[in-house]
């Protein structure tokens, strides 16, 4: 997958298609509340997506590892930057 730092807004966003083939930007914000609200949530998740794991350099819980975290999966797996996809299926 895809993944944006957004510098100025201190916010991490996942690029995801929909079944028509559109693209949407969700935000570390929307991404975190969206899996708050599920019944179960997974035990571990990996983003195998540049940018996982870059977070705010004014607040630590600021990025879609850390709002993973915050909605309760107790294990995630990301990347900083650039991560080329047979990396990741390594």
């Amino acid at each position: 997958g895809h993944g944006v730092y957004n510098a100025r807004k201190q916010e991490t966003a996942l690029c995801l298609q929909d079944s028509a083939g559109e693209t949407q930007l969700v935000s570390d914000t929307k991404f975190g509340a969206m899996l708050a609200r599920q019944g179960v949530r997974p035990r571990l998740v990996v983003l195998a997506a540049c940018h996982g794991a870059t977070r705010s350099t004014t607040d630590a819980w600021r990025g879609m590892a850390p709002a993973l975290v915050q909605a309760g999966v107790p294990a995630v797996v990301a990347m900083q930057g650039a991560v080329a996809v047979s990396t990741a299926q390594a």
